[in-house]
């Protein structure tokens, strides 16, 4: 199809139509051929193959290593041969042809062995009391199998599947919960079957909420999940315990496991206020006790950390026992932090991790990891996997203390690093020929933040020479629950993945508690940039990034679409060239989720509750799986939809390594989208904008609406596709009374209207920004460049091949 421009403004371009079909259309039912080629390492073809889907439908190759399908929908399943490694794979109508490798179980190096990591799990809070729209409730043993229903093949194809477990399991009283802590998990033991589904072999617990239930806590996820015979490591009664490691059985292999966190609640502790801090007037009730003055003493004088009984605070006395806890020995310090953190004391003080005479989960330090390490090869581990708790929540980037132990502990013997925490996917890197991984993100997990929901399992393969083969599955948490994705949506996780791994920038805290990327030179020896490549609906892991230069004909009002694969050289874009990021990433209404459903609620968009409200039909394009929403106008009311979550808006992202300043251009913003308006309705665009404050470990989050956007979508009614690009007025972001803006809802609206008919595709939240200043190589993800005047331009990219 034919673009004729692009509007800017309120101002709609037509382009080709399409005619108006029934009052309510539904996703085509009719079924695509797709073929599967199966084929050995050499490119032979396989004959006796099985795929399996995750619903337990089976197909059998022919003699050519064909498997001819009839799709309907994205699926999922696991591909098998007699011999050969099992392979995972997503696959989608739009997919026509996909030729899947697999790989001989026994190699010239030896017998392969697949092993499948995951983020962090749990399944409480909305699992237990849903909250919002489509949400999944986990009520007993086979609700919480259903939660995973759709991945579980997926994540148990391999010969040992670990997850971290970042939840007290049992059924404690809330009354029993860690005084003063802002987040509290717990998960019913039935979270067990949930492992059980996906074939979880062994639950890492050293996280910052491991102790969320203190020692009776720790004491029931233990028995729960010894009663079950899974394997744990990362949390216990005691240091030693906490950190022991742990050796299973991965095929043939001996797997040793290491766990431990860098959050240990000191940080928290190190925010409170002092007595020369005065307390605000909007401090709310609950953290009141932060300004009380307790009374609190240690021992008599003459003694080992003596401290007078005097008033203070929290915050004094968390400074006081800091001072003293080095000159004192274990026995006396676990004696103090009793005292201390008794009810009649400060109970609210937070240390997350087993020492000073209570369990938790293991702190990393050098040293013990390092024991854990030789002791599970002295005692015959073929493999170490280290996995760490630790970096900066919703961090892109990996933080700079989570790289320097990760490669330290590649240094002390580790053959991979996991590491979990952030909440969201961060980037790889090839360290000494060793992967690290610095955030796997949620796995199945209840969190409202948009970049929450991209995640992936990590499946790597190794044989006697050392790894083979390393890839993501890319997965989308949709309604909390984990589902394989295809097409559009696992191209883009993967150029997340590619993208934080290409960026030269490491998270660190900028201004207060602020944190943003800081560019670094590394010249680390033994540090080899990973690719992260987007092929057959997974990205492989490699090394050699491959640049390529593209001309481009862009204008103010012509800007210039890129593949969803690329990669853009942001410094490298001339004067008057700017790059846009879609912000939301989720607008096209495809069926791109591999969970057996077909005409369900649009992924990420909250539709409106009347099922005569809404439809999907026919997108803009000629390609009959190419999807859209149809909003159906009442003569009563508004019709609308909205995101399912805020996007965030960041005033800068990048920063400079020697004195902090941002080294990004402003950012302006604007939106786009594809829209055909039949019969008499009017709509509107509204753009909430908010501060959101969750920054501050000693309070619970701010959220504040700062303002809103109304931006009239005009359109011909002409039953015609057009585009429309609405420019979001730069006022509107500005701060307000010193609160900035940090997140924006957007929702569409329809005025009441007799019989009307809107429909929307392709829909964009687009942040535009010119080039860096900077000579480091910063990769960004581009979805389309303009140019101040018509011109052709030259653009840096990489991606976008097979592999």
């Amino acid at each position: 199809m034919k673009r004729l421009g692009w509007a800017t403004g309120a101002t709609a371009i037509v382009l080709a139509g399409c005619s108006f079909g029934p009052a309510r259309v539904t996703r085509l039912e009719r079924t695509e051929p797709v073929s599967l080629l199966i084929v050995d390492e050499q490119g032979e073809a396989v004959g006796d193959a099985t795929f399996k889907e995750t619903n337990d439908d089976t197909h059998e190759s022919n003699a050519d290593g064909a498997i001819e399908l009839d799709l309907r929908q994205p699926v999922a399943g696991v591909v098998t041969a007699p011999g050969m490694v099992p392979e995972p794979i997503a696959i989608s109508p739009r997919d026509r042809n996909m030729s899947v490798t697999l790989l001989d179980r026994i190699g010239p190096n030896g017998e392969r062995t697949v092993l499948h990591f995951g983020g962090d799990t749990m399944l409480g809070r909305r699992y237990q009391v849903p909250k919002n729209q489509g949400t999944s409730k986990a009520a007993g043993a086979k609700a919480a199998r259903a939660v995973v229903s759709d991945l579980a093949p997926l994540a148990a194809a391999a010969d040992a599947t670990t997850v971290n477990s970042e939840t007290v399991i049992g059924e404690l009283d809330d009354a029993l919960a860690y005084p003063g802590k802002r987040f509290l998990l717990q998960s019913p033991p039935y979270i067990l079957d949930m492992f059980d589904a996906m074939g979880v072999d062994l639950v890492t617990l050293g996280n910052n909420h491991a102790n969320d239930w203190r020692d009776q806590g720790i004491a029931s996820t233990i028995e729960v999940l010894d009663a079950a015979g899974m394997p744990h490591v990362g949390a216990g009664l005691n240091p030693d315990e906490a950190i022991r490691g742990q050796i299973i059985v991965a095929g043939t292999r001996r797997l040793g496991v290491v766990s431990a966190t860098t959050v240990n609640g000191e940080y928290v502790n190190d925010q409170l206020p002092t007595a020369s801090d005065e307390r605000p007037a909007s401090t709310p009730e609950t953290e009141a006790w932060q300004y009380e003055q307790r009374g609190f003493g240690f021992g008599h004088q003459g003694e080992p950390g003596y401290l007078a009984l005097v008033p203070r605070r929290a915050g004094d006395a968390w400074r006081e026992f800091k001072r003293l806890e080095p000159t004192l020995n274990a026995d006396r310090v676990a004696e103090f932090w009793k005292q201390l953190t008794a009810d009649n004391a400060f109970p609210e003080l937070q240390d997350w991790v087993a020492g000073r005479g209570h369990g938790g989960a293991a702190a990393y330090d050098r040293v013990a990891v390092r024991s854990e390490i030789e002791r599970l090869r002295s005692e015959g581990a073929d493999l170490v996997v280290v996995q760490f708790h630790g970096g900066f929540q919703f961090a892109e980037v990996k933080s700079a203390f989570i790289r320097r132990i990760s490669r330290a502990t590649i240094d002390d013997g580790a053959d991979f690093v996991i590491s979990h925490h952030p909440h969201i996917l961060e980037g790889v890197e090839w360290y000494k020929g060793r992967l690290i991984a610095y955030s796997l993100g949620n796995l199945v997990f209840d969190q409202d933040f948009l970049s929450t929901f991209p995640t992936a399992i990590l499946r790597v393969v190794v044989d006697d020479a050392g790894l083979v083969e390393a890839r993501v599955i890319p997965v989308m948490l949709v309604g909390y629950r984990p589902v394989p994705v295809a097409g559009d949506a696992a191209e883009r996780i993967v150029r997340m993945l590619e993208v934080r791994s290409a960026l030269p920038a490491e998270s660190e805290r900028i201004i207060d508690f602020a944190v943003g990327g800081v560019l670094q030179t590394d010249q680390t020896p033994g540090v080899t940039p990973a690719t992260v490549t987007f092929t057959r609906n997974t990205g492989l892991i490699t090394t050699g990034r491959k640049e390529r230069l593209a001309e481009l004909t862009v204008g103010p009002d012509q800007p210039a679409a890129l593949p969803p694969c690329l990669l853009t050289r942001a410094e490298k874009l001339p004067d008057g060239v700017q790059y846009a990021t879609d912000l939301f990433d989720w607008g096209s209404f495809n069926d791109v989720t591999a969970d057996g459903s077909r005409g369900g609620t649009p992924m990420h968009w909250v539709v409106p509750d009347r099922i005569d409200d809404w439809a999907i039909t026919q997108g803009e394009s000629p390609d009959p799986r190419d999807d859209a929403l149809a909003l159906l106008t009442d003569a009563n009311r508004e019709v609308s939809t909205r995101f399912v979550a805020r996007v965030g808006i960041v005033p800068h992202r990048l920063f400079d390594t020697d004195d902090g300043h941002s080294v990004d251009a402003p950012a302006s913003y604007s939106i786009e989208m594809d829209v055909r308006r039949i019969r008499g309705e009017s709509a509107f665009v509204r753009v909430d904008l908010f501060h959101v404050d969750d920054a501050d470990p000693t309070r619970d989050p701010l959220s504040t609406k700062l303002r809103s956007a109304d931006l009239p979508i005009v359109v011909p009614e002409n039953g015609e596709w057009n585009r429309v690009g609405l420019t979001v007025d730069g006022k509107y972001f500005e701060p307000v009374d010193g609160q900035s803006v940090g997140a924006a809802m957007v929702t569409i609206t329809l005025a009441p209207a007799f019989r009307g008919r809107f429909e929307l595709d392709n829909f964009r939240v687009l942040e535009w920004r010119a080039a860096p200043t900077t000579d480091l190589p910063i990769w960004v993800e581009a979805d389309f460049v303009r140019a101040d005047q018509h011109r052709s331009v030259e653009i840096t990219t990489t991606g976008c091949e097979s592999g």
